[in-house]
């Protein structure tokens, strides 16, 4: 088996794994070299060293396609992360970029609005909290929230 297709059999393993994942578009040269995301990183000012270390942290960013990084990106920054605050999301936390936006990302950011009580808390709340991002909706945080529900903690507690 050549290299190409041993990295194929791993993305195609990866993306059945990992369903909260990304459909990964990439072409064979950016699978054998990786250079879109690095560029993405290279781009939006992270140092080598950082990108190295985000390399190492998460070994799905070399098979996600530059375009999907920078929606992420661009819906995380819309939600009012500031730039710098979404670098270090992401050197802290490199996964998000590997999250399905529209099937995790965004419904997830939607739950949490919903306990804000003032605006721009969960980019707040998401920068001090990245690997929040990471659980899954169902499985961890409405079981939680509807948890504190039956103890009758109030929202506004729950929130701060």
């Amino acid at each position: 088996m050549d290299i190409v297709s041993d990295n194929t059999s791993k993305i195609i393993l990866a993306i059945t794994i990992h369903t909260n994942h990304h459909v990964f578009r990439r072409s064979r040269r950016n699978m054998e070299t990786g250079s879109g995301i690095t560029w993405f990183f290279k781009d939006r000012g992270f140092d080598d060293k950082s990108i190295h270390d985000m390399f190492n942290k998460c070994r799905w960013l070399e098979v996600v396609d530059r375009e999907i990084a920078s929606e992420t990106w661009d819906y995380l920054r819309s939600t009012g992360i500031p730039r710098g605050k979404l670098s270090m999301v992401i050197r802290k936390c490199p996964e998000i970029l590997t999250l399905n936006l529209h099937n995790k990302l965004v419904p997830m950011i939607q739950c949490l609005a919903t306990l804000e009580s003032r605006p721009k808390e969960v980019a707040s709340a998401i920068a001090k909290f990245p690997l929040i991002l990471l659980h899954s909706l169902e499985e961890k945080l409405c079981p939680l929230l509807a948890f504190f529900e039956v103890l009758g903690a109030p929202e506004k507690q729950i929130a701060n």
